[in-house]
């Protein structure tokens, strides 16, 4: 194990040439990341929803370890990434006092720009889905560029048609 901050502990197992990350409750099985969120009493809206406004911010959140292939430090001042586009469909009703488990592939790789899957659920059913458009950007000469390709290896291994 080593420590990366007082809140932040990650662990790295490596199994039959498959590797489990553990990143807080953040675990990468097969090809996907799985991120569990607890939905606070103040996320909630008046009919006792989540808002509608969390989770684009939850499956922000479910990105960091693919934010990691391209700064691995999440230094902000070496960011090689910008959002070009997020959707979110809700496709059932989330509630407070159960948790949530987030689901985060990869669903295609281009050139420049690579999008990212995600799927919510919610007592073993899917609640929503959504979708982020990344390109990878060069913001000192304010434009996109071309993937490396030991980033798109990366983005590979986590590749999936579906989620």
């Amino acid at each position: 194990m080593v420590q990366v901050n007082s809140n932040l502990i990650i662990l790295v197992i490596f199994y039959n040439a498959m590797h489990i990350i553990s990143l807080g409750k953040i675990c990468y099985k097969l090809n996907m990341f799985e991120l569990h969120f607890e939905p606070r009493f103040s996320e909630t809206d008046a009919l006792g929803h989540l808002n509608n406004t969390v989770l684009p911010i939850w499956f922000e959140t479910a990105r960091r370890p693919i934010f990691e292939f391209f700064t691995p430090n999440l230094d902000i001042s070496k960011w090689r990434l910008i959002l070009a586009s997020i959707t979110v469909d809700f496709i059932g009703q989330i509630f407070y006092g159960k948790d949530v488990l987030v689901k985060t592939t990869v669903t295609a790789i281009g050139n420049s720009s690579f999008t990212i899957g995600h799927t919510a659920f919610q007592d073993e059913k899917m609640v929503a889905k959504g979708s982020a458009v990344m390109i990878h950007f060069d913001y000192g000469k304010n434009k996109s560029v071309v993937l490396p390709d030991n980033i798109k290896d990366k983005l590979k291994t986590h590749l999936a048609d579906v989620i």
